[in-house]
C-alpha cells in the first residue's frame, strides 16, 4: 500500500438529494486529509455514508475516499508514525 497523503489538502463533501441548484453535493470542509479523517471519526454510519473525501490537487491515485476507503483511513489514523510529518514540522520550528 502506498503512503497515505495525510498532509495533502482535501475536501469533505456531503451528498444530498439531487437538486437543480447544488447538483446534489455540498462542501462541508477543506483541510489537510488527517484533519478531515479526524472530523469524520465522530460521524454515525448513516452520516458517513453521505460523505466522501477528495484530494482535488493530487496528481496520482487515490483521488477520492468513500465508504471502505474512509474506514481504511480511520483504521490507519491511530497507527504510530501516521503523523511523522507533524513531528518534523514541530522540530523545525523549535
Amino acid at each position: 500500500m502506498s503512503p497515505i497523503p495525510w498532509h495533502d489538502q482535501a475536501t469533505l463533501i456531503r451528498t444530498t438529494d439531487a437538486s437543480i441548484h447544488d447538483g446534489g453535493r455540498s462542501i462541508v470542509a477543506e483541510a489537510p486529509l488527517h484533519r478531515l479523517v479526524q472530523m469524520v471519526s465522530d460521524f454515525s454510519p448513516a452520516e458517513l455514508s453521505q460523505h466522501f473525501i477528495t484530494l482535488p490537487d493530487r496528481r496520482a491515485a487515490p483521488y477520492r475516499f468513500d465508504g471502505d476507503g474512509i474506514h481504511a483511513l480511520l483504521g490507519r489514523l491511530d497507527r504510530p508514525g501516521a503523523f511523522d510529518f507533524l513531528a518534523r514540522m514541530r522540530a523545525q520550528r523549535a
